[in-house]
């Protein structure tokens, strides 16, 4: 009999175990998700010349990319996470169809770097246990990644030294080039130019002597 009772105490023990809820576990994502990004360290924006803005304007991928990276320092973590893998296809995109005036050494490596840091803010946000310290960083250096893109591409369209010493030659041989502040400058070497040897340069006109005194 104590035997009989202690089968069905261990039996209805088991069952009513199994009936108990188990506690739900939270997310511990949800925390993080909704928190904005807060940049590490402050950078200007760097804004694109016309000519820049001309080169990017059939650009595939960058208007996208664009929109996206010029709002980074107000979106959500988990925006981010969303998104993140949107923009590293975006930034392929861009990589294989650069614009000919824009296909140089400088702008290709910082394409690979934007993507490289692109992807590292993606994988921060997926992860389980976010760590925002980690995430704002890769965030901060993202931004300064992007920014730098464009300056190259400010850059690109500006004349180099050695342009712009060319230009001050043909400027400097120039014989009609009229320096400010020295307009009579080109007068003075004509009046030079054509005197006579011997001849003082006069810069007035010598008026006549009077006839000869009357005897």
């Amino acid at each position: 009999m104590k035997k009989t009772l202690y089968i069905f105490l261990l039996l209805a023990g088991m069952f009513f175990s199994c009936k108990r809820e188990k506690p739900v576990q939270e997310d511990p994502t949800k925390a993080t998700d909704t928190l904005e990004i807060d940049f590490k360290r402050p950078i200007a924006k760097v804004q694109l010349f016309q000519k820049g803005m001309s080169a990017t304007a059939n650009w595939t991928g960058y208007k996208e990319i664009s929109l996206e990276l010029e709002t980074l320092g107000k979106m959500k973590i988990d925006y981010i996470k969303q998104e993140g893998e949107q923009w590293i296809e975006q930034i392929k995109k861009m990589k294989v169809n650069i614009p000919d005036s824009l296909n140089t050494p400088a702008i290709k490596s910082r394409l690979t770097v934007l993507e490289t840091k692109t992807e590292m803010l993606f994988q921060e946000t997926k992860k389980t246990v976010v760590d925002t310290s980690l995430v704002f960083n890769e965030a901060t250096e993202l931004n300064e990644a992007f920014q730098d893109l464009k300056a190259r591409i400010n850059i690109t369209f500006q004349k180099s030294v050695e342009e712009l010493l060319e230009e001050y030659r043909k400027a400097a041989n120039d014989t009609t080039m009229v320096i400010p502040g020295e307009e009579n400058t080109s007068v003075q070497n004509k009046q030079k130019t054509n005197r006579k040897p011997g001849l003082p340069l006069l810069s007035t006109p010598v008026k006549k002597r009077d006839s000869i005194k009357k005897q």
